[in-house]
This record gives C-alpha cells, sequence and structure tokens, in this order.
C-alpha cells in the first residue's frame, strides 16, 4: 500500500469510510491528528504518522525533524516490517579528529553530537508500507500547529526550565523564549520557520530534506554553526528495512528491533521471566543491570562491528562491580512513543526523539529544526563496538514493541520513552499486560529503573517511584541495591502509550505522566464505554 504522490487537500475526505482503531501518544493534540486520520479514513500508519509529525512541532524538547526514529508495523497479513532511521556520522570526521578535538567523549551539546536525521526518511518508509491517506493528512495539524503556535504544555514548560542554561545557541534561545527567558506553561510557542519547512515537506515530498533546495539549506545551516556534514551525507542517507527480532512468550510473540538498538534488552529480561513465580524483583534488578552492562559495551553498529544478538538475549553475563558515575551518559524526557491499531490489522509503534532534552541544542533559524545530539552515544574508544565512524550509526535507545497472540494477531503495542530506561519499562508494562492489566493500568502503574541519573549514582542505583509497594523496594534494598525515590507519576521515569486489543475492539492509554491522551474509534468488546468513541486524558 503507498500513499499518495501528491498530497490532496487537507481536511476529511468524505468519500472514505472512517478506520475503526486507537491510538495513544504524549501530548492531546498529536493525538487529535492521529483521531483526524482515523476519520478520514486512514490506516493506524497513517495516523502514527499524523501524530508524530505534530508531536515534532509540540514537543521540541523531546522530538522533531532533526531527529531520529524507528518503528514495527504489523500489517493486516500478519507480517512486521521494522523500520529503523537512525542517522550516521559525517564522512568527513574521524575518530582521531575527534578524539584530538574532544577528548575522551564527544560534548552533549553543540555540533559534535548531531548525526544525520534519520526521522523523515523513516516517515517515507512507513507511508510506503501502510499509509493510504496524502502528507497533508499526515502534516495539516503539525504545520496549523507550528504556523499559528501552541499552547506550551507542562513538560515543555519545565523542561525548558531545567534546561535554559544549557542552551547557548541563541537562535535556540529565541525560538524558545521570550526576553531571553524560557517559555512558560500556557504561553504560546511560534514556530513560523519550522512551518515553512513543513510546507515545503508537504509539497515535495519527505525526501527534499536529504536532496536539493531544503537539503543544500540544511547542510549550510549545520556548516555555519560549524558542523561537517556534506550533501553526500544527506542524500546517501536511507533508512533500514529490517526484520524485527523476537521470542515466543507465554503464549504470545513479543518483538522489537536488533542493533543498533537496545531491543535486546526487553527480550532478555522476558526469556529469563518465563514463570509468574520468578518474577521477583531481586531478578528483575539483576537482569535490567546486564542488560545496562551490554548495552554500553556490546551495543554497536552491526553494520559496521559485529554484534551477536543470541548472547545478548540469552546468555551468561559476568557483572562488574557497581561503580560511581561521575556524569551518567543517561537520556531524560528525550523521547516520544506511539501506538496505534486498526480492525483492519494495522498495527504501530513508533518511536522518534531528539535523545536528550532539546538534543544537540543546535536550531537553524532558517529552517526551523532544532537538531538531536544522538551522536554523544559514541564512543571514542578505538576497541569499542560502539565506537564513532563515518557513515556508522551509534548505539541507540530507541526501541519500539509489537506484541501478538499465537494466531499473529496484534495484542499490545507498546511505545515509550525513557532514555536508556525503554528497555526496563517496557518489560514493566509486558508483564502487566500479559498478567491481565488495562491500557491504563499498565502505563499508570508505580514504576522503578536501574542504572545512574545524577552524578554521583551507583551504576545499580534504583530509581522508584515513591508509590512502589514497600515490599518490592525493601527486597531490593536488602539484595544491596541503593534506592533513590521520586515522586509517584515522574516524568523522568518516562512516558508510555499502550494500546491492547480486547476481542473485536481496542484499549488504549496515555501516560499520566505526560500530556498525552488515549483515542478508541470503538469501544472494546466487554468495555463499559458510553458511545462510539472513548477518549482517556492523562493528567
Amino acid at each position: 500500500m503507498t500513499h499518495a504522490s501528491d498530497p490532496p487537500p487537507r481536511g476529511t475526505n468524505a468519500t472514505m469510510t472512517p478506520t475503526n482503531g486507537a491510538i495513544a501518544t504524549p501530548h492531546r493534540l498529536a493525538t487529535r491528528a492521529g483521531e483526524l486520520a482515523f476519520r478520514s479514513g486512514g490506516t493506524a500508519v497513517d495516523a502514527a504518522l499524523a501524530a508524530a509529525a505534530t508531536l515534532a512541532v509540540v514537543y521540541p524538547h523531546n522530538t522533531g525533524i532533526g531527529g531520529d526514529l524507528v518503528a514495527i508495523v504489523r500489517d493486516p497479513d500478519g507480517r512486521l516490517h521494522g523500520v529503523n532511521a537512525t542517522g550516521w556520522g559525517a564522512e568527513r570526521e574521524s575518530l582521531e579528529q575527534l578524539v584530538d578535538r574532544y577528548g575522551a567523549e564527544i560534548p552533549r551539546r553543540g555540533v559534535g553530537p548531531i548525526t544525520v536525521p534519520g526521522a523523515l526518511r523513516g516517515w517515507a518508509v512507513l507511508a510506503e508500507v501502510g499509509a493510504r491517506l496524502g502528507r497533508s493528512a499526515h502534516l495539516g495539524t503539525a504545520i496549523e500547529a507550528a504556523r499559528d503556535g501552541v499552547t506550551v504544555s507542562s513538560s515543555l514548560a519545565m523542561c525548558l526550565a531545567a534546561e535554559w542554561a544549557t542552551l547557548d545557541d541563541p537562535d535556540a534561545r529565541a525560538a524558545l523564549g521570550i526576553e531571553d527567558r524560557p517559555l512558560r506553561r500556557g504561553e504560546r510557542l511560534m514556530q513560523p520557520a519550522l512551518a515553512r519547512t513543513l510546507e515545503l515537506l508537504e509539497r515535495d515530498g519527505f525526501d527534499a530534506f536529504y536532496e536539493g533546495e531544503l537539503a543544500d539549506e540544511v547542510v549550510s545551516g549545520l556548516a555555519a554553526k560549524g558542523a561537517r556534514f556534506t550533501a553526500q551525507d544527506f542524500a546517501s542517507f536511507a533508512a533500514d528495512r529490517t526484520d524485527p527480532i523476537g521470542i515466543d512468550w507465554r503464549g504470545l510473540r513479543v518483538s522489537t528491533l536488533g542493533p543498533n538498538t537496545q531491543g535486546f534488552g526487553l527480550l532478555r529480561a522476558a526469556a529469563a521471566l518465563d514463570t509468574s513465580e520468578r518474577e521477583a524483583p531481586e531478578l528483575i534488578a539483576r537482569l535490567f543491570s546486564e542488560a545496562n552492562h551490554l548495552r554500553d559495551t556490546a551495543l554497536g553498529d552491526p553494520r559496521h562491528a559485529p554484534v551477536d544478538i543470541a548472547p545478548l538475549v540469552h546468555g551468561d553475563v559476568d557483572l562488574p562491580e557497581p561503580a560511581t558515575v561521575p556524569d551518567p551518559r543517561l537520556a531524560r524526557g528525550d523521547t516520544i512513543g506511539i501506538a496505534a491499531a486498526d480492525a483492519e490489522g494495522w498495527a504501530v509503534s513508533l518511536v522518534q526523539s531528539q535523545f536528550h532534552l532539546f538534543g544537540s541544542g543546535v536550531y537553524d533559524p532558517g529552517t526551523g529544526i532544532l537538531f538531536h545530539n544522538r551522536g554523544y552515544s559514541f564512543s571514542l574508544d578505538a576497541a569499542a563496538p560502539g565506537r564513532f565512524g563515518p557513515r556508522v550509526r551509534p548505539a541507540h535507545t530507541l526501541m519500539p514493541v509489537v506484541v501478538t497472540d499465537a494466531a499473529g494477531e496484534p495484542a499490545f503495542v507498546q511505545a515509550t520513552m525513557g532514555g536508556k530506561a525503554q528497555a526496563q519499562i517496557h518489560t514493566q508494562l509486558l508483564l502487566r499486560l500479559a498478567g491481565g492489566a488495562s491500557a491504563a493500568e499498565a502505563v499508570a502503574a508505580p514504576r522503578w529503573t536501574v542504572g545512574a541519573y545524577a552524578p554521583g549514582d551507583r551504576s545499580d542505583s534504583v530509581y522508584a517511584e515513591a508509590d512502589v509497594p514497600d515490599e518490592v523496594v525493601a527486597r531490593l534494598h536488602d539484595e544491596g541495591y541503593p534506592i533513590v525515590t521520586v515522586p509517584p507519576l515522574t516524568e523522568m521515569l518516562g512516558h508510555s502509550n499502550v494500546v491492547r486489543r480486547v476481542g473485536t475492539g481496542f484499549d488504549a492509554a496515555a501516560d499520566p505522566r505526560s500530556d498525552g491522551a488515549a483515542y478508541v474509534a470503538a469501544p472494546a468488546e466487554g468495555e463499559d464505554l458510553e458511545g462510539a468513541e472513548a477518549v482517556q486524558r492523562a493528567g
């Protein structure tokens, strides 16, 4: 199925029958964009694309067209399509040059950690795989939000206040602030330059970002900031269409993406947690620690460094002694996840990201693009699998998840943010959903993760929301894990979105840690929902 090459007029196509489906996203306007796609007769892929584009406008701290994307699409024939649209390093750079310039590690801000943004190539592939509507349906809400402005959400306001001092690009401060202060909740974020860029993409297609006048403008804008990309770095970049990796688990099939993503971490935990009697928190914490260690030491771009998946999922691990981490290379508030499914059999888990809050902090005023900082994950150790190389992709935290039943039908569609804890959050979601929790119960349940968040944390520090059961916290403490208590429903532990199939209908929920909402076009079988539609709003 392909999307129209020329965008149709914006608005509902009255000749199409509205699609029964569900979508959950971390921002209400993005969910509304997905709803409009369903009402226009689009598939879950159309809904996910419309939501992704809208989030690239309303959530610039977490995502944008200057970032990366991964996704899994399940089609009505039961096939799973993996999309890896994670960008690569500049051809003109070398490991030796970066070591000379930066020393032991690439900095978090500035042009150094920018890689070729992959998100728009990812949108093009998704449209080819399963979209029915044209680009106007995908971009219409986003264009209007950028052009007319959008109210600053709680999440964006909080992150602007927290990160303002680190945004030293004056163009970024001008775009995201007023009189050299950050925008506040309820104020208006206007992005006219981004609106013009999105309108050009609507007219010419997503590939225009990589080839042609817009691509030249992007490369020139980055060069003016000191980056070393060439036009060929962009023109030759392609998103990989890949087979997901997965395991059979409790009568289900759990599927995610392989390296360079950390999807193996979920599969590793699920494979070990093969019976409910073994779901002890200390076992789960050990599995999380093992996955963290493997991600940091063995993960890289398999096109350039061998990455053997089997031992990542099933192998024994000798864990080092826990160490105090002086400056954790951990992203918080970095990402958005979209879950969508429809009655035709399409299901989508889509994740896209700036990596750290506001990415590199580098903003191009000509195009309105804020660029990510995924290259921060590159190692500058020549022996590391995740080392920098020209046209090499860094190790990635992003990971989509689709869970199917024994018949190959979608059971759960999961998507989350949460930086390096994404595999851990997915594991907790999976255990709850498989145990019979509703989508809302799964995403709102108390959450805990293993790993350093702040300087001085140990590598096995456990961050636990205050409402995590006392018994769980006590058992983790007794096993020697340092416990850091954070408020319930804190954004720092990620926000998740879930669509669950129930009979012939759907149950969906957005995380109350976000500004999100879920839309269900028809009530799930057996669910007590009023009317023909239901909207769940987070928060």
